[in-house]
């Protein structure tokens, strides 16, 4: 049937009577067939609507152009033919063009790998793809959409995009593409029982209407949760019906899963099947794919050995996975995308580690450890190490991690680092494919590691637990403060030298919203804090460049108190903004005063209307090493697009200072103090940690960010913050300086909600306020000045007085 209607539309192009319509109609079946004539058969299809002045036919025309255009990677006609598809859209009025204008920009950013940039062009589109009433076009609106979604990692709202898309295809009457549905929704669920049953509903959808792709996917998704003889058929027959359906992708998968069933149930011919999966992904240049055939090859290869094999299979799944990171996404989307591969880094770090393979599994070569460090390395805060290479104009170059032999050359003799791998799985489980949750100690003296003996579930409940009775002021926070000591750090800070006193944290998972300082060795004891410097470091590489950094000047700049948006509590600003919650702010005032009076000269407060959104975009930052931001912070952990600093608005800017824009500060070495509520706190990213204000200071250049996990008090921080300053600006470093006016709030019976909160993220040993320059060395040089002058005046010889004369 298809190759008759292929033959009457040709037989119409040869006659002229093909319009543009029919036109894009050939053209589309000509690419899906590879002929060569389908792109100069779009080209005509575009060119009959511009003549015939049908500005919605050229829209839809030149948006399929684009989509042909990005499948064969020629993104700059892409980019060209997607502009002016979208001027036309909009030209014509019609909704149904501006919603497929807009879904096919969805599908190149899908393509492309960007799933923050696509989903923001489907949000443009939305209200016109309702308005089309066209099920057709919702049926693929709603399933790009789930894909974005799905790549986001954001699965519960990939499953709702995936239920209104059935909705829709049911009112088509397409139960053979509900089958491909029900299959694509068992990778957005954790849930087991779930996934079982929409896998055997597609199962059974697939086998009825004879959809081969979806008996692919729903075997696949079966051989992936069935143990034993059912896992080994199912993955067998999905290998049939790939092989039958001849579609090189669902054929990858049906190889990975019978390779591994195969293997795992001693027969060579797995391992065969998973390299000719890799063979296939290679020759494919889809690094995506790559990735999860190299993965599934190492895993089974730490089962079966040899060892050294499955440490190259490990090695080459990761450097397919970084591959997906270039392309011209967002800082965003790259750090999104890239985190859905943390699994694998976790397992082979965790496989070396757990000496998987070895005769002996507890005796660790050294080059074990150092390899899995460096895989830890790989994995953490890719984001920043690409903004400080690019400071650095390090260009078109693979990025060089820290070693264990790196650090240990640059920690100071009264430095550790203590870096986390929390795994997703349960530590415990003997499973050989679980890799376990790791700790890494390094000092100059030694490097140790340790196997945490916790589920990460039951870690983050216990983290979320002891924080909620921080932050509500039970004082009932000392029993869970202990238990989590024990479990993360009793036996690391043991083996520590005596001299140790900062720790350079590289926290992972919950661990980034819990401040370690508040654990205790006993309920009784003090907390660790007492004892340590506490300083939070994205990974160590992006450490060792932040230590890099050039010296910077000793002023200070306070942006404190800024005027708000006149429409802050509008109905287009953000939840919270229309909380009504955002008044002055005198304590930011104060502390930025207090900071400016013990700062070098030069240094300044801005407050009011003229502490402006675009004032301090035009701030020359190399004049100052300390940035003080008193503003009000709007951190959003579900989506990092919402997340802002409150300026003045004005001279074209509407005060809301976002995070892109942020990043595009040109800062370079400055500690910068976030007052605000919240401020280290945002979007959750494996790897990056939490996408939010903190982490994009650090993206633009700043050395260490000082900010707060929760909301504190106004004047238990302005309490912190005069501490603080006094110790900065008697030339302490920052961690010693937050140490220390953390000390002061204990000492003062202060609870740990006051001081706790307070996180230094980045390079601890930034000491911007240099001690020649402390403000009561100045007013005793002044009284010094007047001691001698009144010496001079005292001392020097008198003539006598004259009497006064009688009367």
């Amino acid at each position: 049937m298809a190759l008759k209607v292929k033959a009457r539309l040709s037989a119409l192009r040869v006659e002229g009577r093909a319009g543009g319509w029919l036109l894009r109609v050939l053209g589309i079946r000509e690419a899906v067939a590879g002929a060569p004539e389908a792109e100069a058969t779009l080209g005509s299809a575009v060119a009959a609507f511009s003549a015939a002045a049908d500005l919605r036919g050229e829209a839809v025309a030149r948006a399929t152009l684009a989509d042909f255009f990005s499948r064969r990677r020629r993104f700059a006609e892409t980019e060209q033919e997607l502009r002016l598809a979208d001027a036309l859209a909009a030209n014509s009025g019609q909704p149904d063009a501006v919603a497929r204008v807009r879904y096919q920009e969805a599908q190149v950013a899908l393509r492309r790998q960007d799933p923050l940039g696509g989903l923001a062009r489907m949000d443009a589109g939305e209200e016109a793809a309702q308005a089309s009433h066209d099920d057709d076009l919702l049926a693929d609106w709603h399933q790009t959409r789930a894909m974005l979604l799905w790549m986001a990692g954001r699965y519960p709202e990939s499953l709702e995009a995936y239920r209104r898309q059935i909705e829709v295809l049911e009112r088509l009457g397409e139960t053979a593409r509900i089958a491909d549905v029900l299959a694509n929704m068992t990778f957005s669920t954790t849930d087991a029982r779930q996934t079982r049953s929409l896998a055997e509903d597609a199962l059974d959808r697939a086998t009825r209407s004879g959809n081969l792709n979806a008996e692919v996917k729903a075997r696949f998704t079966l051989a992936e949760i069935d143990d034993g003889e059912a896992g080994l058929t199912h993955s067998l027959r999905g290998l049939d019906a790939a092989r039958r359906l001849g579609d090189e992708a669902q054929l990858r998968m049906a190889l990975r899963a019978a390779g591994f069933r195969l293997a795992k149930s001693g027969k060579r011919e797995g391992l065969d099947l998973l390299r000719e999966a890799v063979e296939s992904a290679t020759k494919a240049g889809d690094p995506a794919e790559q990735a999860r055939c190299s993965f599934i090859l190492s895993r089974t290869l730490w089962e079966v050995g040899p060892r050294e094999d499955a440490i190259r299979a490990s090695l080459a799944s990761l450097d397919a996975a970084e591959e997906t990171r270039t392309g011209p996404a967002s800082a965003e989307s790259r750090a999104v995308r890239f985190g859905q591969w943390n699994r694998l880094y976790y397992r082979a770090a965790g496989y070396v580690l757990a000496g998987t393979l070895l005769e002996r599994p507890h005796e660790v070569p050294p080059e074990g450890v150092a390899l899995a460090f460096r895989i830890s390395e790989r994995m953490k805060a890719r984001n920043l190490l690409d903004s400080l290479d690019a400071a650095a104009q390090i260009r078109d170059v693979a990025p060089v991690f820290a070693s264990l032999d790196d650090m240990r050359a640059a920690l100071a003799p009264d430095e550790a680092l203590v870096s986390f791998l929390i795994n997703a799985e349960k530590s415990g489980s003997s499973s050989a494919f679980d890799g376990g949750s790791w700790l890494f100690t390094v000092s100059r003296e030694s490097v140790r590691f340790f196997r945490l003996k916790t589920h990460r579930k039951e870690l983050e409940e216990q983290a979320s637990l002891l924080v909620g009775l921080v932050e509500g002021r039970s004082g009932r926070e000392a029993t869970g403060a202990a238990a989590l000591y024990d479990v993360l750090l009793k036996e690391a800070l043991s083996s520590l030298p005596d001299g140790v006193k900062r720790l350079l944290v590289v926290p992972d998972r919950s661990l980034h919203y819990l401040p370690l300082g508040l654990l205790r060795p006993r309920p009784d004891a003090e907390p660790i804090s007492s004892r340590y410097e506490f300083v939070t470091i994205p990974s160590a590489t992006v450490w060792l460049r932040l230590r890099g950094l050039a010296g910077p000047a000793t002023a200070a700049l306070s942006f404190a108190d800024p005027s708000l948006p006149a429409d802050a509590g509008s109905a287009g600003a953000s939840p919270a903004e229309r909380s009504g919650r955002l008044g002055p702010l005198a304590v930011a005032r104060r502390e930025g005063r207090a900071l400016v009076a013990r700062a070098g000269p030069g240094s300044r407060l801005v407050v009011g209307a003229e502490a402006s959104e675009r004032a301090f975009k035009q701030v020359s930052f190399a004049s100052y090493g300390v940035v003080h931001m008193g503003a009000h912070a709007l951190a959003d952990e579900q989506s990092s697009d919402h997340a802002m600093l409150l300026l003045a608005p004005g001279e074209g800017e509407d005060g809301r200072l976002k995070l892109e824009e942020i990043r595009r500060l040109p800062l370079s070495g400055q500690l910068v103090i976030l007052a605000a509520c919240r401020s280290t706190t945002g979007e959750y990213v494996h790897g990056e940690g939490a996408l939010g204000l903190a982490s994009s200071f650090l993206l633009s250049g700043a050395r260490a960010v000082l900010g707060t996990l929760w909301a504190v008090r106004d004047d238990e921080a302005e309490e912190f913050s005069k501490a603080f300053f006094v110790n900065l600006s008697g030339g302490r470093t920052a961690s010693a300086a937050v140490a220390a006016a953390q000390r002061t709030l204990r000492a003062r019976g202060r609870p740990p909600a006051a001081w706790a909160a307070f996180v230094l993220i980045g390079d601890g040993s930034i000491a911007p306020i240099r001690e020649t320059e402390k403000p009561w060395i100045a007013a005793l040089a002044v009284l010094v000045a007047a001691g001698v002058l009144a010496a001079v005046f005292f001392l020097r010889p008198r003539r006598p007085a004259a009497r006064p004369s009688p009367r």
